[in-house]
């Protein structure tokens, strides 16, 4: 019965951090996908060969303009996406992209981003 209860507390558990997840992408924007009202976004990311090439959604249109900016220019980017494994119909979305140096800080205090 022990053995019972605790399979399913780890299974719930386990189920629940995969619900929704966050990673991120170091590299160069490689594809931009615009149609009536959606821009999809694709990386060639140095850190996550398991991400590169896939489309990803644009969270906003900011995000969607970063990105056209940077695959124009060729600047490589850090960008923070998130996705749901628990609906299949979330597309892998990316909630903020950032084009720049490293170490930009906000201050007076020296904290990173």
């Amino acid at each position: 019965m022990i053995k019972l209860i605790l399979l399913s507390v780890m299974t719930f558990i386990t189920l629940d951090s995969f619900a929704s997840k966050k990673y991120e992408l170091t590299g160069k924007v490689n594809g931009i996908r615009i149609s009536k009202d959606r821009c999809y976004i694709s990386f060639e990311a140095n850190n996550s060969p398991y991400y590169s090439y896939g489309w990803h959604f644009s969270d906003g249109d900011a995000v969607c303009k970063i990105a056209q900016m940077a695959y124009v220019l060729g600047k490589p980017v850090n960008a923070t996406c998130e996705m749901e494994a628990n609906n299949a119909s979330y597309a892998n979305t990316v909630k903020s992209i950032i084009m720049g140096v490293e170490g930009i800080h906000w201050p007076p205090y020296h904290q990173p981003d």
